[in-house]
């Protein structure tokens, strides 16, 4: 009766370090702006990492929401690792971009049968 009583909480206890772990990664899928392919890869990625022994670690810890936020974090990394990079256009690619626009603004005005 003691064995299927600490299974008991044994298992209440792992699904609560599971629950901190889903909600940390809801929060990170959100704050990183995660699609949905770079979250099933992420979920994939934790699921090989997360075993008893981790959740065990996890419940002994003194911040749970840090320790799964320490797991999550290197797989969320390495997801936007991979996303194509984004560069902002130099000062003069601005320059010349606002430029055109501003003549063309003004050639209109000055036209308006043509705009």
């Amino acid at each position: 009766m003691t064995d299927s009583v600490l299974d008991v909480f044994i298992e209440d206890d792992a699904k609560e370090m599971v629950k901190i772990i889903e909600d940390e990664f809801k929060s990170l899928a959100i704050d990183y702006l995660l699609n949905e392919t770079e979250c099933k890869n992420a979920v994939e990625a934790r699921s090989e990492k997360l075993d008893g022994s981790k959740l065990k670690d996890m419940y002994a810890s003194d911040d749970r929401r840090e320790f799964a936020n320490d797991l999550l974090m290197p797989i969320v990394e390495k997801a936007i690792s991979k996303r194509k990079k984004i560069y902002l256009p130099s000062d003069s690619s601005w320059q010349k971009g606002l430029r055109e626009v501003l003549e063309s603004i003004a050639d209109n005005s000055e036209n308006p049968a043509t705009a």
